[in-house]
């Protein structure tokens, strides 16, 4: 479910270059008019607080894929390497979560299985799931991906950090512009790029890239999915498998989370 607000009349963020046309491989997941019906979770939920958490906000990470996911990894490095979205993924709500424990602040993880990839539709169901017992306006999705481009056997040359939202002037819009601003704190001293999706679609003021994607259009609380880098560039690739890139993600993650609490007091 998109939330939608009033359209702004201003936009603060520079025009799209040339190089922001391109479209992430991410956008092969939109919404289709499946038939496919909700499940509801069972009722063993795991609730996750640190020791003073606003237990009235709630954070719903979604890390993207499963390792039975075709493709969704990057070509090999020289000594065999190879980054596995999947792993990538994990590894990053894993990190985010100890660090959301330090602060005390609510989290769920809705995919904690790591070999059977969980439908689409069903991740949102999960979501709501949570929606549904703390509040939507409690709740924050975030989906977790690395971007890709080209045909996965071969390094490519796009680059960047993008946020996404459902298409149309929703609450989720402010969401991401804060994780925007959060990126750009971080990656340009990193000497990484963070990609404007303003005008991608026409029209969109913001800074996210909007896209139909299942697990935001069918998420009833405000909802961004980020796309961290792309592991189908050579430099990126190896980045996104040192620590050191890692934890700059990751950063990027837990300061949003925090501007978004933030906003709601």
């Amino acid at each position: 479910m998109c939330w939608l607000k009033k359209k702004s009349e201003k936009s603060e963020y520079a025009e799209v270059t040339e190089n922001e046309e391109i479209i992430s491989v991410e956008q092969q997941e939109i919404v289709t008019d499946d038939a496919e019906t909700f499940q509801e979770l069972e009722e063993e939920e795991s609730a996750h607080y640190g020791s003073v958490a606003n237990r009235d906000l709630v954070v719903l990470l979604d890390n993207g894929h499963a390792s039975s996911t075709a493709g969704k990894r990057s070509p090999k490095l020289e000594d065999g390497t190879q980054l596995f979205e999947y792993e990538f993924n994990r590894d990053i709500v894993a990190r985010l979560s100890r660090l959301l424990d330090a602060e005390g602040i609510h989290y769920e993880i809705l995919v904690p299985e790591i070999d059977t990839d969980i439908a689409l539709s069903k991740r949102a169901a999960r979501a709501n799931a949570f929606c549904d017992k703390y509040g939507v306006t409690n709740c924050l999705f975030i989906s977790v991906h690395a971007n890709a481009y080209g045909n996965g056997a071969e390094w490519t040359t796009p680059n960047g950090w993008e946020v996404y939202t459902c298409v149309g002037n929703t609450k989720s819009d402010a969401v991401a512009t804060m994780f925007w601003e959060e990126a750009k704190k971080v990656l340009p001293t990193m000497g990484k790029k963070v990609r404007n999706g303003k005008n991608q679609p026409a029209g969109n003021d913001g800074p996210d890239y909007e896209a139909n994607f299942t697990v935001l259009v069918k998420t009833n609380c405000p909802a961004i999915l980020t796309e961290n880098m792309f592991y189908t560039n050579k430099e990126e690739c190896e980045w996104l498998l040192s620590d050191e890139g890692r934890e700059a993600i990751t950063k990027i993650h837990l300061n949003g989370i925090k501007r978004w609490i933030a906003s709601k007091s």
